[in-house]
């Protein structure tokens, strides 16, 4: 009888949890169905800073990507502004579409990108990673050819345990950002941009560590804090300044 009973309880707890997750996945499809849709109607988000363009202070820092571009917020820079223009969602090639525009009617001081990640949470497949590669090559020859002192944040990979999300990322998505970031790292040697690694995010085997975690993707306070002093070094190495 008792066994029984047990056997009702956890059958009705297993049945809740399932709710729950649907609920949960639910939500998260309506976003992106939403999310597309305002792609469509306005394709790679072209007109988002539109309105930034004729009052734009000449030394500025760009900063283009996607979600964890945006979530960094300010730079907090003492002889120049933060023009962060990192938009939800968006893949290197949405990046890669406004990129030419960011770059050539306002020229910034330095280019920060931090892109990747959305090309492989569906399909991280050879094909999806081979686009994110030649894609943010491309951003870092413009950074070059407009003279543009250029700095790439490495992909950190995802926190897998961070509930549903994480767990529901494509199998090979880790493999497939660790040849990414190599592909990356090897045409910033190439063309004389910084390549900014993201080591200090990760635990001993290679996880992101709980404590910059604030979802699956995404990083909590502590962990964009880390990035933008990542980012600041290196804007210090590429100025010759000190640290």
């Amino acid at each position: 009888m008792a066994i029984n009973r047990f056997a009702s309880y956890l059958g009705w707890l297993l049945a809740i949890a399932f709710l729950i997750g649907l609920v949960i996945t639910a939500r998260h499809l309506h976003r992106q169905r939403l999310l597309v849709a305002e792609l469509r109607d306005d394709p790679a988000g072209l007109q988002l800073f539109r309105d930034r363009l004729a009052a734009l202070d000449e030394s500025r820092v760009l900063i283009i990507g996607d979600s964890r571009a945006a979530h960094l917020g300010d730079l907090r820079l003492e002889d120049r502004a933060t023009d962060n223009r990192g938009v939800p969602g968006q893949t290197t090639s949405e990046i890669l579409a406004r990129a030419g525009r960011d770059l050539i009617l306002e020229p910034p001081s330095a280019l920060i990108v931090v892109a990747g990640v959305n090309d492989l949470t569906v399909e991280a497949d050879d094909e999806a990673t081979n686009a994110a590669i030649r894609n943010v090559n491309d951003l870092v020859v413009m950074g070059r050819r407009l003279a543009i002192p250029t700095i790439v944040v490495e992909t950190w990979p995802p926190q897998r345990s961070a509930g549903l999300r994480g767990l529901l990322l494509p199998a090979a998505m880790d493999s497939n950002l660790e040849r990414l970031n190599r592909e990356v790292r090897t045409a910033c040697g190439t063309h004389g941009a910084t390549f900014v690694e993201t080591d200090f995010l990760l635990e001993p085997d290679g996880g992101l560590a709980d404590r910059f975690t604030r979802d699956a993707l995404h990083l909590n306070t502590a962990g964009n804090a880390a990035i933008r002093d990542a980012i600041v070094k290196a804007l210090r190495n590429t100025d010759g300044s000190e640290d």
